[in-house]
Order: structure tokens, then C-alpha cells, then sequence
């Protein structure tokens, strides 16, 4: 007996929250794999730094593990994704600002 193992383009955002729900770890690294470059490219437009973008992806999916370990409901997964990537850019940004305010 053969056993089929999904990819994440078998698996709607859904399929794959309900997996990470459930322990399931694979299925949030197929959720960042679906969303990480669209993540990515939404944090730099809006940090102008890719080291900073970059370090808004690793805690967006930080939250998102987060969620799962406490079976958030999460109805749309992209919305979300978005969402938090937004609201992290612009906590990013804000800390900086104040960074330099106080270097100053």
C-alpha cells in the first residue's frame, strides 16, 4: 500500500492552517513557502531595508506558529499573513525611527 503525501499545491491555505492547528509542522512551512517572496516584497516596499524585511518575515511566521500552537481561527490565511506582515513593518519602523531619535 502506497501512502500519497500532499504538497502545498494540493492543500487550500485551509487545508494547511487546520494541519498546523493539529501539530503539524510541515504545513506551516508550506504556508511560508506559499507566501514568503509576496511577504518579503510587502515588508522592504514599506522598510526600504532588506534586513529589516527580512527579519519581519522571520517573526511573522513566528506569530503565525504562535497562532497554531493556540488553534486560532484564522478564516482567510493571506489576509492574515498580510495583516501581521504590515503591522510588524510598521512596528520595524517605528523602533528605528525612535532608534534614531535617541542616537541623536
Amino acid at each position: 500500500m502506497s501512502v500519497h503525501k500532499h504538497t502545498n499545491r494540493e492543500l487550500s491555505d485551509q487545508q494547511c492552517w487546520q494541519q498546523c492547528c493539529e501539530g503539524k509542522q510541515e504545513a506551516l512551512f508550506w504556508l511560508m513557502e506559499r507566501y514568503r517572496i509576496q511577504l518579503f516584497g510587502m515588508a522592504y516596499a514599506m522598510t526600504k531595508q532588506e534586513n529589516t524585511a527580512q527579519e519581519v518575515l522571520r517573526q511573522v511566521f513566528v506569530q503565525l506558529h504562535q497562532k497554531s500552537v493556540s488553534k486560532e481561527k484564522l478564516k482567510n490565511i493571506k489576509k492574515a499573513l498580510i495583516e501581521i506582515t504590515q503591522d510588524l513593518s510598521k512596528q520595524m519602523m517605528q523602533q528605528i525611527a525612535q532608534q534614531k531619535i535617541q542616537a541623536a
